[in-house]
């Protein structure tokens, strides 16, 4: 596959871009047969109140030490806690964890639920590490996002390669 293509397809894949896309259709739509929408509003709705990357290491069971990059972004924080899941897989980025928190305060705000959005998440592939080094990398994730995690802040919850025992 030549350069152009791959970056045709890439672009298509973008989620974050996408995301972004499907937000300014929908201020349209509002705007046109609704009611016009603040545009304060909208620039508080475009960007991410807070995005934090971290990196961290874990001792797998073999004896290396690996390096994770993991992220918390809290979208918006209108209404708080902000709530959304924890994602552990391979195709874990900045700009995936970005929309999908974008994608969860538009959830609350659909629903009228008292939530900001947030997700977090690790580039990790969980289906190739053991239940002890999960744990591991878990506790060490936490310990890195906890200065804005809360009960009054930020709540995660299970998402794709994590469940209730990470939680």
């Amino acid at each position: 596959m030549n350069p152009k293509e791959l970056f045709r397809i890439k672009e298509e894949l973008d989620f974050l871009r996408r995301t972004r896309l499907e937000f300014e259709k929908a201020i349209q739509f509002i705007d046109a047969k609704v009611k016009p929408v603040e545009k304060g509003v909208v620039k508080l709705l475009e960007q991410p109140f807070r995005q934090l990357t971290v990196k961290f290491p874990v001792l797998l069971d073999n004896g290396e030490l690996s390096l994770f990059t993991g992220y918390r972004v809290q979208h918006n924080r209108l209404y708080e806690p902000t709530k959304g899941g924890v994602r552990y897989d391979p195709a874990v980025d900045l700009d995936v964890i970005t929309a999908l928190a974008f994608d969860m305060t538009l959830k609350c705000l659909v629903a009228d639920l008292p939530y900001g959005g947030s997700k977090g998440g690790v580039c990790c592939d969980p289906k190739k590490m053991s239940q002890a080094e999960l744990d591991r990398l878990t506790r060490r994730y936490t310990y890195e996002i906890m200065p804005i995690l809360g009960p009054d802040s930020d709540v995660p919850a299970p998402d794709i390669g994590t469940d209730d025992r990470e939680m």
